[in-house]
C-alpha cells in the first residue's frame, strides 16, 4: 500500500510575537513542517530566526519549509497607496505607512481592480523572496484562503508559483469522491457534516450582507473547487490532494490520530497522495495579542499550542506517524 503524505503547516508567522513564538515550538518538537508567512507583518530579524530554526531542525532530520501566506485581508498594505481594497489607517499606531487592507465584512471584490490587487500580490511575493535569500519559497497559501473565494486572484498566484515552480495550497476540502471519512463519535459538534472547515466560509456565512462584500454571489460547491484544483495542475504545479483547517473545529491527541488512522485507506491508488492540516498557534491566550475579529480567535490558536506541545500528544503523534507508515514532510519535501 503507497505511504500517504502529511504536510502540517502553520500559518500567520509575523502576525504577533506570541504567534511567532508558537509556531517556532511547532518546528522545534518536530510537528510542524511548513510555516507560512504574512509578509507584510515581517522584518529580516523575523526571517532570519525563523530560517535558523529551520537549519537546525533538518539538521536533526526534520523536513521544514518556509511559505508565502500572501494577504490581502488584514494589516498594513504592501504598497502604501489607495485602492478599493485598503482603508486609511484607523489608529494602529504599530503600522508603517498610511494605508491598511480592508477586512473580510468591507471587502468588495466587483469593485476591486485586477491590476492594483496583482502589483499588491506581487509585492508581497518579491518581498518574501528577497528576505528569504536562497531559501525557496515552500509554498503559496492566503490568509482567510482568498485563493479560494477570488477566482481572479488564482491566475496570478499560478504565474507567481510558475517562477520557481512553488506548490500552491489545495482547494479541496479534506474529503474524496472515494471516500468521506465519517468522524469519530467523541466531537460532537460534527452532527454529520464534512470534517473540514473551510476558513473563510465561516467568517463569510457571519457577514450579514454577504452579496454586499461580493463574495459569495457564487456558492463553492465541490465542483468549482475541483475546477481550481485542475487549473492549479494544467499550469504543471503541484498541491497536495486536500487540505484541512482547525482540526476539524476541536484540537486534540485523539483529532489527529484520528486524522493519521484514516490517512492510510485514502485515494491508495495514487502514490503521491498527500494532504495537509494548517495550524494557528498561540504560545500565549492574552488578550494583549488578539488579533482582527474575522480571524482565528487567539484563545483557539492557544488551545492548539497548548495540544501540539504537551508530551503525550508528541508521543501519540510520533508513535502515530510510525504506524500508519506516513511520509511527514514540507511541500517541496512530499511534493516535488
Amino acid at each position: 500500500m503507497p505511504k500517504p503524505g502529511l504536510i502540517i503547516t502553520a500559518d500567520d508567522y509575523g502576525l504577533n510575537e506570541a504567534i511567532n513564538k508558537g509556531i517556532i515550538e511547532g518546528v522545534q518538537n518536530g510537528v510542524v513542517t511548513s510555516v507560512h508567512v504574512l509578509p507584510n507583518f515581517v522584518n529580516q530579524d523575523d526571517i532570519d530566526r525563523l530560517k535558523n530554526v529551520v537549519t537546525i531542525a533538518r539538521n536533526n532530520g526534520h523536513s521544514v519549509g518556509i511559505g508565502l501566506h500572501l494577504n490581502t485581508t488584514y494589516g498594513p498594505a504592501m504598497i502604501d497607496e489607495e485602492t478599493n481594497f485598503k482603508r486609511k489607517d484607523e489608529g494602529v499606531k504599530s503600522w508603517p505607512g498610511t494605508y491598511a487592507y480592508k477586512g473580510m465584512n468591507r471587502y468588495n471584490r466587483k469593485k476591486t481592480v485586477l491590476a492594483e490587487m496583482e502589483e499588491e500580490l506581487t509585492a508581497q511575493f518579491d518581498y518574501l523572496s528577497e528576505l528569504l535569500g536562497d531559501e525557496p519559497i515552500d509554498a503559496i497559501s492566503s490568509h482567510t484562503n482568498m485563493h479560494l473565494w477570488d477566482e481572479e486572484f488564482l491566475p496570478h498566484i499560478i504565474q507567481l508559483a510558475q517562477s520557481d515552480n512553488i506548490p500552491i495550497r489545495s482547494q479541496i476540502r479534506w474529503t474524496t469522491k472515494e471516500q468521506n471519512p465519517q468522524p469519530p463519535h467523541y466531537y460532537k459538534a460534527f452532527k454529520g457534516t464534512r470534517p473540514l472547515v473551510l476558513t473563510a466560509r465561516k467568517y463569510l456565512d457571519t457577514i450579514d450582507a454577504p452579496k454586499t462584500a461580493g463574495l459569495m454571489l457564487t456558492p463553492l460547491d465541490h465542483e468549482k473547487l475541483e475546477d481550481r484544483y485542475g487549473a492549479v495542475k494544467t499550469a504543471g504545479l503541484k498541491s497536495s490532494r486536500n487540505s484541512s483547517g482547525h482540526w476539524f473545529g476541536q484540537p486534540s491527541t485523539k483529532a489527529m490520530t484520528w486524522f493519521m488512522s484514516c490517512l492510510p485507506n485514502m485515494n491508495v491508488s495514487n502514490d503521491g497522495y498527500t494532504s495537509e492540516i494548517f495550524m494557528h498557534l498561540s504560545s500565549t491566550k492574552s488578550k494583549a495579542y488578539g488579533d482582527h475579529r474575522w480571524d482565528y480567535k487567539i484563545k483557539k490558536r492557544y488551545e492548539e499550542y497548548k495540544t501540539i506541545t504537551d508530551d503525550d500528544f508528541l508521543e501519540e503523534f510520533k508513535k502515530g506517524i510510525e504506524e500508519h507508515q506516513i511520509r511527514l514532510g514540507s511541500y517541496r519535501d512530499l511534493l516535488l
